[in-house]
C-alpha cells in the first residue's frame, strides 16, 4: 500500500498526555504532531515505555490528549471508521471463530445471515475456513490473533490501527502472519498505523517509520522505506532494510540501555 495524495488521512498537533498515578503524575506524551497520508503505512517505533501505545489508543479515540488536537479525514468529530487491533487477540471464548468475526458487523444491523456469509468469505481468504466452527482455545496463537484481523477487516475500516499484533507469537507464525497482513493492505486501501518494537517490521511493513523518544514520548525522526511493493518479508538483507534499521537503532540504543541501566 503506497500513499494516494498528499492530503492527511490523519493529523496529530501538539498532542500531550498526562497520567495521574499514585506516585505522582506521568507524562506520557509532550507536543506530539504527525501526519499520515491515505493509504499510508505508517509505523512506530521507540524503546519500552515511550508512549507508542497511548498514541495509538488516542489515534483510536480510546484515551482523550491532554492537550492538542487529533483529526481524522480533516474532522476532529468522528465521522472516519477505524478500528485497533491489540497486542491480544480478544476473541470471545464462548463463540465459535466465525461468530467472533462476524460480531465486528453486529454495530452496524447487519442481519445475521449476511454477517456470517461476510465473515465466512474472509476467513476462507485467510486460509481459516475449515476452523470456522471451532472455539478459541481449539486454535493456535497464530490463528487466534489471524481471525482477530479478519474481524477489524471485515468492518471495512478506512483507517487501521495495531497494537503489536504478533508480539506473543513465534518467529515462524510471525513472518507467515506478516506476509499475510501485507497480502491484504496491499489488496486494499487503508490507512494503517502500526505499533512494533521490532525494527526490521517496521521497515519491512512501512511506507515510512517515526521514530519515538523516550518518555516522554515525542517524534525524534522520520524515514521514508524506498522499497517497491509488493515486499518479502524474508528480504531482511536487503540493503535499504539494513540501513533503516541501524539509523532507528543509532537513535534509540542510548534510551534502551538507559531503561535496562546498561552502560553506553
Amino acid at each position: 500500500m503506497t500513499a494516494q495524495t498528499a492530503a492527511a488521512a490523519i493529523s496529530v498537533e501538539k498532542v500531550s498526555k498526562l497520567f495521574d498515578t499514585p506516585s505522582g503524575r506521568v507524562e506520557a506524551l509532550n507536543n506530539v504532531s504527525m501526519e499520515v497520508r491515505p493509504g499510508e503505512v505508517v509505523c512506530l517505533v521507540g524503546p519500552s515505555g515511550c508512549g507508542k501505545s497511548t498514541l495509538l489508543r488516542i489515534l483510536a479515540g480510546l484515551t482523550e490528549p491532554s492537550a492538542g488536537t487529533v483529526s481524522l479525514d480533516g474532522h476532529n468529530d468522528d465521522p472516519v471508521r477505524r478500528t485497533m487491533v491489540f497486542q491480544d487477540h480478544g476473541l470471545f471464548p464462548w463463540m465459535t471463530l466465525l461468530d467472533n468475526v462476524a460480531f465486528a458487523l453486529e454495530a452496524d444491523g447487519a442481519a445475521k445471515n449476511d454477517r456470517r456469509r461476510r465473515a465466512s468469505a474472509l476467513l476462507e481468504q485467510l486460509g481459516l475456513a475449515s476452523f470456522q466452527d471451532r472455539f478459541p482455545d481449539e486454535l493456535s496463537g497464530g490463528m487466534r490473533q489471524r481471525a482477530a484481523i479478519a474481524r477489524a477487516m471485515l468492518t471495512e475500516p478506512q483507517v487501521l490501527l495495531m497494537d503489536e499484533p504478533f508480539s506473543a507469537l513465534d518467529a515462524q507464525s510471525k513472518l507467515v502472519l506478516q506476509e499475510e497482513l501485507m497480502r491484504l493492505w496491499e489488496a486494499g486501501s487503508q490507512t494503517v498505523v502500526y505499533v512494533t518494537h521490532d525494527i526490521r517490521e517496521a521497515v519491512i511493513l512501512g511506507d515510512r517509520v517515526l521514530v519515538m523518544t523516550g518518555r516522554p514520548g515525542t517524534i525524534q525522526l522520520g524515514l521514508d522505506i524506498e522499497l517497491a511493493r509488493p515486499r518479502d518479508v524474508f528480504d531482511r538483507d536487503h540493503p535499504e532494510v539494513k540501513a533503516k534499521a541501524w539509523t532507528i537503532w543509532n537513535a534509540i540504543e542510548g534510551q534502551v540501555r538507559r531503561n535496562l541501566h546498561i552502560p553506553t
